[in-house]
């Protein structure tokens, strides 16, 4: 088991507060009509700006390419109201890498979408939770998160289909 010096926790830190505001910028940008591509490279930007660095490509999807995860990249689709978009974003400093990602409804949702979002959520909530330090060793965590995503992923993966349609 490997524990982080307390210099590599702060630079781990530093790139997960690189990444919420980098994901923050993000959000207030986006509108219909914009990029993903665009909303991509604003989240960037602000980084940048700001000394950090990107190491990975930012993930920017919006409606039918919210869902699967596995759908890569931003591109030229146009951000429409009433439509998820997804951003997951990498920033680095000294190669200590922060993931943060969003799921947002693009203005006003229907209520089957803010539910779809509010029970992902709350799974994530229950996964945070289980993994903090000193609840459970790491290896348990692991196992309890596979426990949880293997019976909840075909539930979120049906609501997040039926609040797409």
């Amino acid at each position: 088991m490997s524990i982080k010096s307390d210099n590599e926790i702060k630079l781990l830190e530093e790139a997960a507060r690189f990444g919420d505001i980098g994901v923050e910028e993000a959000l207030r940008a986006m509108e219909q009509g914009r990029t993903e591509c665009e909303i991509a490279a604003i989240a960037e930007a602000c980084v940048v700006e700001k000394g950090g660095i990107i190491e990975e490509e930012t993930l920017v999807r919006s409606g039918e390419r919210t869902y699967p995860p596995g759908v890569l990249g931003a591109t030229t689709k146009k951000l429409k109201e009433g439509e998820f978009v997804t951003i997951d974003f990498h920033p680095s400093v000294e190669a200590y890498l922060g993931d943060v990602a969003r799921t947002v409804i693009l203005k006003k949702g229907t209520r089957k979408q803010r539910q779809a979002l509010k029970f992902a959520h709350e799974l994530r909530q229950i996964i945070a939770e289980t993994i903090k330090p000193g609840n459970v060793k790491a290896q348990k965590a692991l196992k309890i998160t596979k426990k949880v995503l293997k019976f909840a992923a075909p539930r979120i993966a049906k609501r997040i289909k039926a609040a797409m349609d």
